[in-house]
């Protein structure tokens, strides 16, 4: 395998600053209320420190909140990019919504804040 194939592996700190990134403030208010004050303020350090992120690790970072999600039981296994996009498709046109994993994210605080501190005690 080519070197510039390889992708490197991102830390804790950098999945959660991805992830925080990713689910908008309303979202972000809502975790940040179960976690501690350094554990808020780890992780906004690593926002603060994040580069450029690329579809690929947004993706990996959601992926592996989905299966953090299914092992605890709150949470349905990724399902095909077809399926995917069908169910985002019939979200958007029922409910003018951008998809269901903001809306998790938004009824599941306290999951997502705990999937946060998994991520930060990998370091």
């Amino acid at each position: 395998m080519s070197e510039f194939l390889k992708v490197p592996e991102l830390s804790g700190k950098e999945k959660a600053a991805i992830l925080i990134t990713e689910i908008g403030s309303e979202g972000t208010e809502k975790i940040f209320a179960c976690l501690r004050p350094s554990e808020v303020e780890k992780i906004m350090g690593a926002v603060s420190t994040l580069k450029k992120v690329g579809i690929h690790d947004e993706i990996r970072v959601l992926s592996e909140l989905n299966v953090f999600g299914v092992r605890r039981g709150i949470s349905r296994p990724v399902r095909t990019d077809d399926e995917i996009r069908a169910e985002i498709e019939k979200i958007r046109a029922e409910r003018g919504m951008s998809g269901d994993l903001r809306e998790f994210i938004n009824q599941n605080p306290d999951t997502i804040a705990s999937a946060l501190r998994d991520w930060m005690g990998e370091e």
